[in-house]
């Protein structure tokens, strides 16, 4: 996900401007009162390593503005302007071509000796992952205006900090500058300046590319783990539309669960206010999915699974609760995701023409046998326009059940945390003394 591997980015390069008297982090002389710990082979090597790792979180940075740029197709010499992003995205191209190869498998996921090292391969392996987040998620195309300057600003923000760190590692053995790293300091500036007074939108860390889920197999665990694996593997199962009878089973399920633990908790249950506010939802969309009729469909595995997750849930003791708080916290975000997965469901049925509505109509139906005759009805597609219907219903409700805005507070802190770390850089430079 986009969010979680530019937090582990953000994370390492401000641990890593923190840092200082590189020679010394590793293993070279600096401080008389220490030890040398390697030779100057090792350091050589160790500064060819550096450069490929940080060759990945340059070519991160280019990825990502080549992702928001709007005129993907024309070629950078082609063109007559010189915007911040375009100048920015010359300047990352020139700076990736020059600085060297990738690395390798093992060194992204081998063991380091020193923990500067630690940092600059963490960072190097969120950044070969966070490339498959560019393309059909997070694109031009695909975000606001707002999120394509969140995702300019990260980049810029990425490459001013590799810029300042580059300073820092020039005594560095075997350790290759960036290519006119004072442009590239000015077109990161311009982006910075440009987003910053244009303003950004966060919710784009919840776009990108997700691992895909599959089932937990074999029996499952028991206690509040047993639940979490059993709804688990319902969120897995619910990947095409049911018809409508295997949906309204599934909503009775999650009714159920929900209802449950809001019942038997007490006040220090963490999911007692989301399954309370959850099980008035369920209801609401249980009576409004009384008279959606519709045959075609495949959700049979899914039922399955939601019978199971409420038979474990059933079984649940108040001692399970309390003893599980992190599988608490888990399965409330499970909730949260079962909850958008079901309302998409709905407004997709309603959207194929597989969900109707039974709709009476004023007059009597003479066609059934009998002496006594009902009122006629008739079948409609669901309209998604109707205000008060069951897809404005499931879109308000489900898909933003609980103020879900898509946001981390997380990756809103480890922004600052670099904002922070570069503006201590900016304010006294590597010449100045500075403690370990």
């Amino acid at each position: 996900m986009y969010g979680e591997n530019t937090r582990i980015i953000r994370e390492q390069l401000a641990i890593l401007l923190r840092q200082h008297r590189i020679q010394h982090r590793i293993g070279g002389p600096g401080i008389p009162t220490l030890p040398t710990t390697s030779t100057p082979v090792e350091r050589r090597l160790i500064g060819l390593q550096l450069g490929r790792y940080r060759h990945a979180v340059l070519v991160w940075a280019l990825e990502a503005v080549r992702a928001v740029d709007p005129r993907p197709h024309i070629p950078l010499a082609d063109r007559r302007d010189r915007s911040p992003t375009t100048e920015l995205q010359a300047r990352l191209t020139e700076a990736v071509r020059e600085s060297g190869p990738r690395p390798s498998i093992e060194e992204l996921g081998g063991a380091q000796r020193y923990p500067m090292l630690i940092a600059w391969q963490t960072a190097a392996r969120a950044a070969t992952l966070g490339e498959h987040d560019f393309g059909a998620t997070i694109s031009f195309s695909s975000l606001t205006t707002s999120q394509v300057r969140t995702v300019l600003k990260d980049a810029a923000t990425v490459t001013r900090a590799l810029v300042v760190l580059d300073r820092r590692y020039a005594s560095t053995p075997a350790w290759r500058p960036l290519t006119n790293r004072g442009r590239l300091a000015d077109a990161a500036d311009r982006c910075i300046t440009l987003t910053d007074a244009a303003g950004v939108d966060p919710t784009v860390d919840s776009r990108g590319w997700r691992p895909q889920p599959h089932l937990i197999t074999g029996p499952l665990s028991p206690g509040l783990a047993g639940v979490l694996q059993a709804h688990h593997n319902l969120f897995v199962s619910l990947h095409s539309i049911p018809n409508a009878q295997d949906l309204r089973r599934i909503v009775a399920s999650q009714l159920t669960v929900s209802r449950t633990i809001a019942g038997d908790s007490d006040g220090n249950d963490p999911l007692r206010d989301t399954c309370r506010q959850r099980e008035e939802t369920y209801r609401q969309l249980q009576q409004r999915l009384r008279d959606v009729y519709g045959q075609t469909g495949r959700g049979a595995e899914a039922v399955s699974r939601a019978h199971i997750a409420a038979e474990y849930t059933n079984a649940l003791t108040r001692e399970d609760r309390l003893d599980s708080t992190p599988a608490s916290e888990d399965l409330a975000r499970l909730f949260t995701r079962l909850d958008d997965r079901i309302g998409r469901i709905i407004e997709l049925g309603a959207q194929e023409r597989l969900f109707f509505e039974r709709v009476p109509l004023p007059e009597i139906d003479l066609s059934k046998g009998g002496p006594i005759k009902g009122q006629a009805v008739t079948y409609e597609p669901i309209r998604s326009s109707t205000p008060a219907g069951l897809v404005a219903f499931a879109r308000s409700e489900l898909r933003a059940i609980r103020g879900n805005s898509g946001t981390d507070d997380g990756h809103e802190h480890t922004r600052r945390q670099l904002d922070a770390a570069l503006e201590v850089a900016r304010a006294a430079p590597d010449g100045t003394v500075r403690a370990l």
